[in-house]
């Protein structure tokens, strides 16, 4: 038998967003390789919305673009780390 399959996890969030003084997907990213996780891509969108139906989308001036965060590593490694 081979290795248990990959897994992606999916994060969204929007570039304003701040954890202290630092960007979430910056926070994130750093964490992440911090764990040793297999690998993470951080993706800016050029359109995106939520729940709140707020279009978030790109512009040359502004500061609230839709970002994907994805990590990839084994299941039991990324719940540990959304723990």
């Amino acid at each position: 038998m081979g290795q248990p399959a990959r897994k992606l996890l999916r994060i969204y969030t929007d570039e304003a967003a701040y954890i202290g003084d630092r960007k979430v997907f910056e926070h994130v990213a750093s964490l992440a390789r911090d764990r040793k996780m297999a690998g993470l891509t951080v993706l800016e969108a050029l359109i995106g919305f939520g729940a709140s139906s707020h279009v978030h989308r790109r512009h040359v001036l502004e500061s609230d673009r839709a970002v994907v965060i994805e990590i990839v590593d084994f299941e039991d490694a990324l719940r540990a780390f959304v723990a």
